[in-house]
């Protein structure tokens, strides 16, 4: 049976490209809601030196709308996750038993 190797390719400085230079045609929007699960005031996302504010839409290159899309969906479910009154026995098996 022959095996398939994926090609590894390693970024280096003249393989990595700044994505806020690539072309704007493949830009997506992104919307940073106004309020969170609570009705409170949302304290909006940063990476690098780039902030991005509540109730504003943004046209941002695709990895860079992922990425804002992956801390949203992480910030509303720990946001969420305060309205659970139930143990995470998961987490407290993981850590094991305090003492």
């Amino acid at each position: 049976m022959a095996e398939s190797k994926a090609k590894e390719v390693k970024l280096t400085p003249s393989t990595w490209v700044d994505p806020w230079t690539t072309s704007q045609e493949d830009w997506e929007y992104f919307s940073v809601p106004e309020k969170d699960i609570f009705g409170k005031a949302h304290p909006g996302f940063s990476l690098n030196r780039h902030e991005f504010r509540p109730g504003q839409k943004y046209l941002v290159p695709p990895e860079i709308a992922r990425t804002l899309q992956e801390r949203a969906d992480v910030f509303n479910k720990y946001t969420a996750r305060l309205l659970q009154d139930t143990i995470d026995y998961d987490a407290i098996r993981a850590v094991g038993p305090i003492q």
